[in-house]
Parts: C-alpha cells; sequence; structure tokens
C-alpha cells in the first residue's frame, strides 16, 4: 500500500447537541465502531 494522510473533521447537527441523545448521560467513556470505505474517483 501507499502512504496517505487523511484529515478528517467530525461535527454533531446542532439539533443533537441538545437533545437528550448528548445531554444528561452519565460521565464516562463511551465507545462506538466507524468503518471507512476508500473507493477510486
Amino acid at each position: 500500500g501507499s502512504a496517505l494522510t487523511l484529515n478528517l473533521d467530525y461535527m454533531i447537527p446542532a439539533a443533537k447537541s441538545s437533545s437528550s441523545d448528548i445531554l444528561g448521560k452519565p460521565a464516562g467513556t463511551y465507545t462506538q465502531t466507524v468503518t471507512y470505505t476508500a473507493t477510486a474517483l
């Protein structure tokens, strides 16, 4: 393979950032699986 650098930005939509999906959760460490798929243009 070849070396490749990616710059990624993650954003939380305003509607979600102030909802119970984000607020009111107990303090702690949370994990989530993220899968990337790269395709040629």
